[in-house]
């Protein structure tokens, strides 16, 4: 996460199956304005729920 204090993408993408910290996690930790796509190869509805209110703009 230290290099998004470096420099700020136009957009970040986040996977919802990574070690340590998952997106969900990096949702919930980074209040920027920058949009957020989280996505997924075994996401349900309730998890594209969770990541629109956690601040995600798409999950696919």
């Amino acid at each position: 996460m230290a290099i998004l204090e470096i420099d700020l993408p136009d957009i970040i993408l986040l996977d919802i199956m990574t070690p340590k910290l998952d997106g969900f996690g990096l949702l919930a930790v980074r209040k920027d304005q920058l949009p957020r796509i989280l996505f997924s190869n075994i996401g349900n509805y309730d998890e594209g729920i969770e990541a629109i209110n956690l601040g995600s703009v798409i999950f696919l």
